[in-house]
């Protein structure tokens, strides 16, 4: 087997458009006091008139008790601040009932399936080892990434307090076991370029990478 490594991202890229980053209780936007709320405003609206203010995320979610849909635009620190309470997606960019579905607003990366576990493929060398970096924001990932066909991104465990994002940008070495539509909180997501198609093949699950720096196979 051949090594994977992490490594802390130094210095970001710059990007444009809207990634799917994840969902999160619709309670925790709700409470946020700052960035900008608005109410009837979803979707693709939602991204346009946050990205036309200057946040760095919005927040798409209905709220029940005055059934309005919602969105709620604010910065990256906010989405740090609270990146221990992201909640799985199902279906690829789908957030179950409750839940507010979170857009990072300045990158052109799409969301394609999610993985259980990657692997280094035999395309590997000993003498080039699999870079992957730890960021603390889902923009630093995309941004890192931005000139590659794409990314991965792990999401830190659930209830864990300041822990970091697992990311990698994609590259020929990399071989993903376990490709499914659900996105658990256990599983990487795929990001593609626009220029990349949508690739979605079913294999046996594996976890072959081990969550430490450096990791080793």
């Amino acid at each position: 087997m051949f090594p994977i490594a992490l490594a802390f991202l130094l210095a970001p890229l710059l990007v444009n458009a809207a990634t799917f980053t994840g969902c999160m209780s619709s309670s925790v936007p709700q409470k946020f006091k700052s960035g900008l709320r608005l109410p009837n405003v979803d979707g693709t609206e939602c991204n346009d008139q946050c990205t036309a203010s200057g946040f760095d995320y919005s927040f798409s979610y209905y709220e029940e008790t005055d059934s309005i849909l919602y969105c709620h635009c604010d910065s990256e620190s906010i989405l740090d601040e609270n990146k221990d309470l992201l909640r799985p997606a199902y279906q690829g960019e789908r957030c179950y009932e409750g839940d507010s579905t979170i857009y990072h607003l300045s990158t052109e990366l799409t969301f394609s399936h999610c993985v259980h576990s990657l692997e280094s493929s035999s395309l590997s060398s000993e003498n080039q080892p699999i870079i992957g970096l730890l960021v603390d924001t889902p923009a630093q990932c995309f941004e890192h990434c931005s000139t590659t066909s794409g990314a991965y991104l792990l999401p830190p465990p659930s209830g864990m307090k300041n822990a970091q994002y697992e990311c990698f940008c994609q590259q020929p070495e990399i071989e993903e076991k376990g490709v499914s539509s659900f996105c658990d909180s256990a599983a990487y997501r795929r990001f593609d370029s626009p220029v990349k198609s949508n690739r979605l093949v079913f294999q046996s699950a594996g976890n072959q990478i081990r969550l430490q720096k450096p990791l080793i196979q």
